[in-house]
């Protein structure tokens, strides 16, 4: 049958309609296919990253072998806050006190990122979610403050997790930094009140009264880990005179009824569900139980909450503080001792009448560091009133290498901040330095006087410590926090050899009257507690008779010492260039380092810069 060529138009045009709409059809389906996959990427990517919190450096990784050494997904880090971070931190501690006479200065921070740690937990709070049907709720936390910081994290409410405080001592903090794992024993709180467990509190002045001073370099303080906490379902403690009729009471005692402190433990440990059981597969005995923690809310007492397994329990921050009045937080307290002068006339004593050891008999001997609370503020105005925005090539930027002229990259800092400080007392040290400036007052009479910047910015009750007729000053000398705890046991021995300085001045210990000079000498601890922390010496030196250099001179320590012309010597290079002046002495003897500093440098981008 012949076609008309009309016809076969319409129906070439029909055929192609429909190819094309078949075309069509097949790439809609082919891109829902695409924006399903995008889609099921992405929320497997997004539950990947959900894995660890958003706000950890490790965020994005998977901890689905977290407790496998040689996987890449294992990570075992802690990193201490910043000056920002800890601010707010100790704003939160002492917006959570109850007592309105206490105060807490947070003197170090450091968030623990651990993934065994990390999945061991997830693990648990996943086994209370399903027994519980994720029906734990929410945890009630009274204080608002806490309440706040708790809704800016990934918290889980099917297995009431809560942010709390818990108490201990700096060297539990400092195992849990170091990744030595933790034994139950070292974070009970009291014992024998719920039975073995670890003891939270929402309060941290409750939380405080479990903590413990630390020795020697942590004398004086206390330490805190603020943990995640899995609480489940709570087992209520609130009628203390129930608590003798619960021994005689069955297992089968409703939720409400109150439980014996002794019993409590077991309680929560013994009443096994075998339903859920059966959901999670096998599981040791015990571990799963009709409850997972005790709030306890005794009348006339601050609320505590019992958590008998270290799965539920992550202690995410570890904080070292001491404690002060409330009016002493900001501006430290340092009032003038107008006794000291009084207290030397009185007593006739061979040491500072401000030392806890002044009246020792000269023949006691002893090595102590002491908090030098008191002191800190005028630490930190001296270190600000000596500070220079000027640096030299001995100032090395984050690459390791000396700064560029102009500071491209503006690592310059502002200043420092003075995390803590401690003082030196030290007889034998102090007997031979107190001989030699006795001996250099004999020799030389009055020596011409030096200006110099430390003694300058001192407070008055500081300044009038000071021999000025042997030029005696205060004067700084960078170190790194090794250093400094080397003190607390052994002493510290002064390099004299100038390796680390150079000998531009000749031999000797070197130092600086402007802080700024002294920390190009600092040098931060590239592990341990102080990670990333500088340290500072404030000495006593007798400067004596001072030979002042404008140029360098390495034979210049041939012309100071005994039976020379000088003491020391001042390699004035702030008259010559606009730098600094350093201040060398030949012999230890000349030296006292009485106050040891360990600080953190303020970027000027650094909010607290100014």
């Amino acid at each position: 049958v012949a076609v008309r060529p009309d016809t076969w138009f319409e129906l070439s045009v029909q055929r192609w309609h429909a190819l094309t709409l078949l075309v069509l059809v097949t790439l809609a389906f082919l891109t829902l296919c695409v924006i399903l996959g995008l889609t099921l990427w992405a929320h497997r990517r997004a539950r990947r990253r959900r894995a660890v919190p958003h706000y950890w450096e490790n965020n994005g990784k998977s901890v689905k072998r977290g407790d496998d050494k040689l996987s890449r997904d294992y990570f075992d880090d802690s990193f201490p806050l910043t000056l920002e971070q800890r601010s707010a931190l100790q704003d939160l501690m002492n917006e959570t006190c109850g007592k309105a006479d206490q105060a807490f200065r947070l003197i170090r921070a450091v968030r623990v990122e651990s993934s065994a740690l990390w999945l061991r937990y997830r693990r648990r709070v996943r086994e209370i979610c399903l027994a519980r049907g994720f029906a734990s709720g929410r945890a009630r936390v009274d204080n608002p403050e806490l309440s706040r910081f708790l809704s800016q994290r990934d918290m889980n409410s099917g297995a009431c997790e809560a942010f709390l405080w818990l108490g201990t001592k700096p060297e539990t903090a400092l195992k849990l930094i170091s990744a030595e794992k933790l034994q139950g024993s070292e974070l009970v709180g009291n014992a024998a009140r719920y039975g073995v467990g670890w003891y939270f509190a929402e309060d941290v002045s409750v939380a405080h009264s479990n903590a413990h001073s630390g020795e020697h370099l942590y004398s004086e303080c206390y330490a805190m880990l603020l943990c995640r906490v899995a609480l489940g379902h709570q087992h209520q403690v609130v009628d203390p005179a129930s608590l003798r009729r619960d021994s005689d009471c069955s297992s089968d005692d409703s939720d409400s009824l109150q439980a014996s402190p002794d019993r409590a433990s077991s309680r929560v440990r013994d009443r096994i569900s075998s339903a859920v059981s059966r959901w999670l597969g096998s599981r040791p005995a015990g571990a799963l139980t009709e409850f997972d923690s005790t709030l306890a809310e005794l009348k006339d007492r601050e609320r505590e909450f019992i958590v008998y397994d270290s799965r539920q329990v992550y202690p995410e921050y570890a904080l070292i503080y001491e404690t002060c009045a409330p009016a002493h937080l900001e501006h430290g307290m340092d009032p003038p001792n107008y006794w000291d002068h009084a207290r030397s006339m009185i007593f006739g004593t061979s040491y500072p009448p401000y030392w806890m050891n002044a009246r020792a008999d000269s023949g006691t001997e002893f090595h102590d560091l002491f908090p030098a609370q008191r002191f800190k503020s005028t630490l930190q105005d001296l270190s600000r009133d000596t500070w220079k925005d000027k640096f030299t090539r001995d100032r090395l930027g984050s690459n390791g290498l000396p700064i560029p002229k102009g500071d491209p990259h503006n690592e310059m800092p502002a200043g420092i901040q003075i995390l803590k400080c401690w003082r030196v007392e030290n007889s034998d040290m102090w007997h031979r330095y107190r001989r030699y400036r006795e001996g250099v007052q004999s020799m030389r009479g009055q020596c011409k006087e030096l200006d110099i910047k430390t003694t300058s910015a001192l407070r008055w009750h500081a300044r009038r410590r000071l021999r000025a007729e042997v030029n005696e000053a205060y004067l700084w000398h960078g170190s790194k926090p090794a250093a400094v705890s080397a003190i607390a046991t052994q002493g510290f021995n002064v390099d004299l050899s100038g390796t680390n300085v150079g000998a531009m001045f000749g031999k000797g210990a070197y130092f600086a009257e402007c802080s700024s000079k002294a920390d190009e000498y600092s040098r931060d601890d590239k592990e341990g507690y102080f990670e990333g922390c500088y340290a500072l010496l404030l000495c006593r030196v007798a400067l004596g008779e001072a030979q002042v250099l404008r140029k360098a001179d390495y034979t210049a320590h041939e012309r100071v010492g005994e039976n020379q012309p000088f003491d020391s010597t001042v390699g004035d290079r702030e008259s010559a260039v606009g730098t600094y002046r350093e201040f060398v002495v030949p012999v230890p003897e000349a030296i006292y380092p009485e106050y040891a500093i360990i600080y953190e440098r303020v970027a000027k981008r650094d909010p607290r810069a100014g």
